[in-house]
């Protein structure tokens, strides 16, 4: 989402001009392989990100990953 305090700012999307909805936030139990109970990916001054609630360090591998991209 954007956010500007202009009344008028921005240009309309007819398809999605006045639309509405709502989405529900719940806890989640934080289990599994995925990224949910592992905590936030943030910079640790290192050459990877790190994981804030396991202290790991999240590597990126792969065709897809940018180092390889620019490589």
């Amino acid at each position: 989402m954007a956010v500007n305090s202009h009344q008028n700012a921005g240009i309309a999307v007819d398809l999605y001009d006045s639309l509405s909805g709502s989405f529900a936030v719940q806890e989640t139990d934080k289990s599994g392989p995925d990224f949910q109970g592992k905590g936030r990916l943030t910079y640790a001054n290192k050459d990877f990100l790190q994981l804030s609630g396991s202290r790991k360090y999240f590597i990126i591998s792969g065709a897809d990953a940018a180092e390889n991209l620019l490589a």
